[in-house]
């Protein structure tokens, strides 16, 4: 549907139309824009971004009150080597998607990637950072207005299970030929189970060999033929 290194898609739905941008990595100009109708045929319409600060990947794009955001993680690069050690979130907008669209403002987050646009219910402006934090912004967009907080204690798996894929809510459910790293003291691939610990209790997504059917403590489970 749409060919080409275009990872990380933030898509904006806008009444009938459909906004895509991805990461961009070190490409100058950056953060090109797609526009489609159906989800299924996108065309290029333009660049956001016409000169990256340094590398660029996995932003939001968002409209809110009549105007166009995209959050940004910049990424620390060799070749920006003035922008310093740490990643750090900026954001720019515009009035319309075409543009044009403003220079990158920072926004003072530092140490944080994976932002994600959200309203609470008490109408406030968020945005969602990796590592379950939020920081709360201000009302046009463009600034803070409080610190960084943890928002979440997800269940933790045992300190010495070796992991690559963690569910913080614990089990959860995959589709059927979903691939998944158990968390366990060795790893296995396979499909995935929604299977939790012997005791009942919120444990990790498993694997379960190919043809295999999840299994549940203390329960007999049929076979397939």
């Amino acid at each position: 549907m749409l060919a080409g290194d275009f990872p990380d898609p933030a898509v904006l739905k806008d009444g009938a139309d459909y906004y895509l941008t991805t990461s961009s990595f070190d490409a100058s100009p950056g953060l090109l824009i797609h526009h489609s109708r159906d989800l299924v045929n996108w065309a290029p319409l333009t660049f956001a971004l016409p000169r990256p600060l340094t590398t660029v990947f996995a932003v939001d794009l968002v409209k809110h009150g009549g105007r166009y955001f995209i959050y940004i993680p910049f990424i620390p690069s060799p070749w920006a080597p003035e922008f310093g050690s740490a990643p750090r979130i900026f954001v720019i907008s515009a009035d319309r998607i075409e543009g044009p669209w403003s220079d990158p403002v920072d926004l003072g987050i530092t140490g944080a990637i994976d932002p994600g646009h959200v309203v609470g219910e008490d109408g406030k402006r968020y945005l969602f950072l990796n590592g379950v934090r939020r920081v709360r912004l201000a009302g046009d967009g463009l600034a803070t207005d409080g610190p960084v907080e943890h928002v979440y204690d997800g269940w933790r798996y045992p300190d010495d299970w070796v992991t690559e894929a963690y569910a913080p809510g614990g089990a959860q459910a995959l589709p059927p030929r979903a691939m998944v790293l158990p968390g366990q003291r060795r790893r296995r691939h396979g499909r995935a189970a929604d299977e939790p610990h012997g005791d009942g209790g919120p444990g990790p997504v498993r694997a379960r060999p190919v043809g295999g059917r999840p299994r549940e403590p203390g329960r007999a489970h049929p076979q397939r033929g």
